[in-house]
């Protein structure tokens, strides 16, 4: 008889722990939906775009900038509708507005050489902000 109460209370224990465990681990990707980009995630994709594009001093600043706004504006979308999918009409519309911002910042040659890599490198900042 005592074992047996042993044995629920193993297992009750058992269930409680795996049970605080998920509600850890949800929290946490709910927390990670909404992250956005960092700033050194930011440096880093302007960097790479300066390197591909030749990017002035002043231009990788407003990229930045840009990309700062964008991962606020981001993250608001993402935060009104946590509990479901965000709004891929806003998120279609952002992307689309910071691309135009970025294009006019650049030089003909340098929208020539954007226009080339620009699909990448919005793949890149879309999983750059979902880590």
């Amino acid at each position: 008889m005592l074992f047996s109460y042993i044995k629920i209370f193993r297992l009750t224990a058992v269930i409680y722990f795996l049970f605080a465990l998920l509600s850890a681990g949800n929290s946490y990707a709910q927390d990670s939906k909404t992250a956005g980009l960092d700033g050194d995630e930011i440096a880093s994709l302007t960097s790479k775009l300066s390197k591909k594009i030749l990017l002035s001093g002043e231009q990788n600043n407003q990229i930045i900038a840009l990309l700062k706004d964008y991962s606020k504006q981001q993250n608001a979308i993402k935060s009104t509708n946590s509990n479901t999918v965000p709004d891929d009409n806003k998120m279609k519309q952002l992307i689309t507005s910071t691309n135009e911002k970025i294009i006019n910042l650049l030089g003909e040659k340098q929208k020539m050489k954007f226009e080339i890599i620009n699909d990448d490198w919005w793949k890149e900042i879309k999983t750059e902000g979902n880590d």
